[in-house]
């Protein structure tokens, strides 16, 4: 399992920058992590390709909680906080397209 170095969310821009303890660093923006959450209401509501209630504070980080040494879990604006992020998968979802469907 790759180490993190540096974890920070850049409020203005709303990315969640990763910087990896091999100098490799990623940037997610928060659209994009509220889509790949995993929780059970998110991924109900993706089989039904409903979006979030109110889009524009669904996709702002409001604060991050560490999950032991497994990852993290995002507090969104709107209230959700019950989507938990390995870091593995904090990796897979810097790679993903959210112009399509999520696999997840």
């Amino acid at each position: 399992m790759k180490q993190v170095g540096t974890l920070n969310y850049l409020r203005n821009s709303n990315l969640l920058e990763i910087v990896w303890l091999d100098g490799r660093s990623l940037q997610i923006e928060g659209q994009k992590l509220r889509l790949a959450c995993k929780c059970g209401d998110c991924s109900s509501d993706r089989q039904r390709d409903l979006p979030p209630a109110d889009a524009e504070r669904a996709f702002r980080v409001k604060a991050i909680e560490a999950v032991g040494s497994y990852g993290i879990r995002l507090f969104f604006e709107d209230g959700h906080n019950r989507g938990i992020y390995p870091w593995r998968y904090l990796e897979q979802i810097g790679d993903m397209d959210i112009e399509r469907r999520l696999p997840i």
